[in-house]
């Protein structure tokens, strides 16, 4: 497989996350639609101008709630995606458990206190 070939899946790869992150951004208790926060978007850069109270309302929602979530997760969930592939590496096991090395227990813990 050359490297062309090799690209193109992960460049796929990038855009689902991308479009995920976006689309949830727009899940939540105040529902916002995607052209509602594209105009916040284009707002914050200063393409578009849209009414103070407005901006602050969605500046609330969006950067200050769910933004800090979304990137949260999308971190955490490479994190365990790395060390699930660590752990297979190490082991030579594709079946390989988190309860191995106690990272299981470890995380029960961590969610315990």
């Amino acid at each position: 497989m050359n490297r062309s070939n090799a690209l193109a899946p992960m460049f796929l790869l990038g855009l689902v996350l991308l479009c995920a992150m976006a689309l949830s951004l727009t899940l939540g208790r105040y529902p916002l639609s995607v052209a509602e926060i594209s105009e916040f978007f284009q707002a914050a850069v200063g393409l578009r101008q849209i009414e103070p109270d407005r901006y602050a309302l969605l500046h609330n929602i969006i950067v200050d709630i769910r933004f800090p979530r979304v990137i949260a997760a999308v971190l955490i969930g490479a994190a365990l995606s790395i060390s699930g592939a660590a752990f297979q590496a190490i082991f030579r096991n594709p079946l390989v458990s988190p309860g191995i090395l106690g990272v299981l227990g470890g995380a029960g813990f961590g969610a315990a206190i």
